[in-house]
């Protein structure tokens, strides 16, 4: 058999795409256990913006970034690795309504859904609360009496991944961002040993609630 040279550079081109790919498994190219050196090796000494909280590290690019996302939360254990990643989006301009906010948050919930399944959508509003009217939807959310959130909990695991949680967030009444962070395996363990219980609300996969992740 007779194999030209254009098929046998076509195969080669196949080979190295799908070893590319493989290399960069996990959300947004980031996979379990990896440690601070190498994700800095891999997306590059100044893409390590800060260090946020802990162990938590703000990084401004992935191994595979998502056009809607700005920056990138990443939790990384000492003797675990990477625990956690949360993708957070550029700034999001809404009426008070929220009607563009929700509109973004749509977009992404149908990109995981794609990939993970239908998850559990959360709508709600305080018990009480005085922004009930749909014009202060933003001030709901701002005032964080208002949620809205999705969560896929995986039963069947991809990547070593448990949990996955999409939230928004109010900035003022006029502006928003959503996050996105998955959770690996271990990550429960860690912060339970590592005593960091009270940046995450229990039940939740959310963004640390130290401080809003827009804070420069």
């Amino acid at each position: 058999m007779n194999v030209g040279k254009g098929t046998v550079g076509f195969l080669l081109s196949l080979v190295l795409i799908i070893s590319w790919s493989d290399c960069w498994a996990g959300p947004f190219g980031f996979e379990h256990g990896m440690t601070k050196d190498e994700i800095t090796t891999l997306v590059g000494r100044q893409s390590l913006v800060k260090i946020v909280n802990g162990n938590i590290y703000e990084f401004s690019t992935a191994p595979r970034p998502y056009e809607a996302f700005e920056f990138y939360l990443l939790m990384i254990s000492p003797e675990k690795g990477l625990v956690k990643v949360w993708a957070i989006s550029r700034d999001v301009d809404t009426g008070t309504d929220g009607e563009q906010l929700k509109k973004k948050f749509q977009e992404i919930q149908t990109f995981v859904s794609e990939t993970y399944g239908k998850g559990e959508t959360y709508d709600s509003l305080k018990a009480g609360s005085i922004w009930s009217a749909p014009k202060d939807w933003m001030l709901g959310l701002l005032k964080e009496e208002r949620s809205l959130a999705c969560t896929w909990m995986l039963t069947i695991r991809k990547d070593d991944i448990t949990a996955i949680r999409l939230d928004t967030g109010a900035l003022s009444p006029e502006k928003g961002y959503v996050s996105l962070g998955y959770a690996f395996e271990g990550f429960a363990e860690y912060i339970e040993a590592a005593d960091l219980k009270g940046a995450f609300l229990a039940g939740q996969w959310s963004e640390p609630a130290a401080q809003s992740p827009h804070d420069k």
